[in-house]
């Protein structure tokens, strides 16, 4: 079927490693732009901390030539209450 559809599977990892340095670090300065919160007061956006952040994903791609959809599976920064392990991410791209 894949092949008569002219499908791809498809695999990736996206590694993302650094930190935010004290200067740019808006819990330490407030006159920085301060990082998003929810109404409630609870954090939504985390800084990195000592280990990089690392996704996987698998997916097929040449969906009618230009749709490729993945299944990406999250493999750090688990222990934060909002974020899921799982996601599916779908991208158009259009050549001409």
């Amino acid at each position: 079927l894949f092949k008569k559809l002219k499908w791809r599977e498809v695999t990736s990892i996206k590694l993302l490693y650094g930190r935010i340095t004290d200067n740019n670090n808006p819990t330490l300065h407030p006159d920085l732009y301060r990082l998003p919160i929810n109404p409630d007061g609870s954090t939504i956006t985390y800084t990195l901390q000592s280990k990089p952040y690392i996704e996987a994903s698998v997916g097929i791609s040449n969906i009618f030539k230009v749709l490729r959809v993945d299944l990406i599976k999250r493999l750090s920064y688990l222990e934060h209450n909002s974020v899921s392990q799982f996601g599916i991410r779908a991208r158009l791209k259009l050549d001409f």
